[in-house]
């Protein structure tokens, strides 16, 4: 892992102490929520704009592409 600056080297520092199982994995799991979150709050925006802009064909999500 690449650490640049002060708080980059202590969190590397944290990192190497922290024994490898569950609090480890915390990390990559919580970044992965943290993008599907923004995922779910991307597709709710559009619907709500398809809506705005009367685009029915673009008001269900996945169902089709605008």
């Amino acid at each position: 892992m690449r650490s640049d600056g002060r708080a980059g080297r202590r969190i590397q520092r944290a990192l190497e102490e922290i024994e490898k199982g569950d609090v480890l994995d915390a990390g990559p799991i919580g970044t992965a929520q943290k993008v599907e979150h923004y995922e779910i709050a991307s597709y709710g925006t559009l619907i709500a704009m398809a809506k705005h802009l009367n685009l029915a064909r673009c008001q269900t999500p996945r169902r089709n592409s605008c």
